[in-house]
């Protein structure tokens, strides 16, 4: 997707049902469209059943 650099899932070696997501963007406006896509909607939407609590959206900024 434009403006994506890096995607990667991460699987909790304590609680395997956890899962985290970590993405790294070009810019505000890049992950900003993102999360507005038509596709990324639709996709928490048919999550929503599966999931045992909604997902938890942060973001980070890179220090160093």
């Amino acid at each position: 997707e434009a403006g994506c650099r890096r995607y990667i899932l991460l699987q909790n070696q304590q609680e395997p049902t956890g899962f985290t997501f970590v993405e790294e963007w070009a810019d505000a406006s890049a992950i900003n469209s993102h999360m507005k896509s038509t596709h990324l909607q639709q996709a928490f939407a048919q999550a929503a059943g599966l999931l045992a609590t909604p997902p938890d959206v942060q973001r980070y900024d890179l220090i160093g």
